[in-house]
């Protein structure tokens, strides 16, 4: 299971589902987390054809039912799914995506050569 890393991190947190979707409900339980229903009132009227693709309108989305939810409760985690298939919107669950982005400071040349060197994954 994808979720199965963050589970242990999220057991101790508020977590927030701001959806009322009983898919995303079952997800959730089925993973043993324990969490509260939020639904979002953030309205999904987004224009699909102005975004840029299916993953940027989903991204869109969840973000604005995130924050959203988060002005109301001032705290907590908002877990939105949204997937794509086929260049297309797939708006019931089947998949899991998850995106990371790492900001590293400076680091000169010797240092990253001693990182590659010393044989740690990447």
């Amino acid at each position: 299971m994808v979720l199965l890393p963050v589970l242990g991190k999220l057991q101790h947190k508020r977590v927030v589902l701001a959806s009322a979707s009983p898919r995303r409900r079952e997800i959730l339980s089925n993973a043993g987390l324990r969490f509260e229903v939020v639904p979002s009132r953030f309205r999904e009227t987004l224009d699909k054809a102005a975004a840029p693709g299916p993953a940027g309108y989903a991204e869109h989305t969840a973000r604005h039912k995130a924050l959203e939810v988060a002005r109301r409760l001032h705290q907590g985690v908002a877990v939105v799914f949204c997937s794509c298939q086929d260049g297309r919107l797939v708006t019931d669950v089947r998949t899991f995506h998850e995106e990371t982005r790492v900001t590293f400071s400076e680091l000169s040349e010797e240092l990253l050569w001693e990182y590659i060197h010393s044989g740690e994954p990447m």
